[in-house]
């Protein structure tokens, strides 16, 4: 649901599955979720499903 993970995934253009996979790690776990980053995950339910979260967006300022 975070619209700069589909955003992110729309600019990869046509690449293998592979190369996709790199790229999204990279980003989200090279860059987004880096040891210098203070990561937080908004997330949200619905009221029929009140145990159930989806991450809504990502926040990561640096330290």
């Amino acid at each position: 649901m975070d619209w700069e993970f589909v955003a992110f995934q729309r600019n990869l253009g046509d690449i293998t599955d592979d190369e996709a996979r790199r790229a999204i790690e990279d980003k989200f776990f090279g860059q987004m979720c880096a040891a210098d980053r203070e990561v937080a995950f908004y997330v949200g339910n619905q009221a029929k499903r009140v145990n159930v979260f989806s991450v809504l967006g990502v926040y990561y300022p640096k330290r």
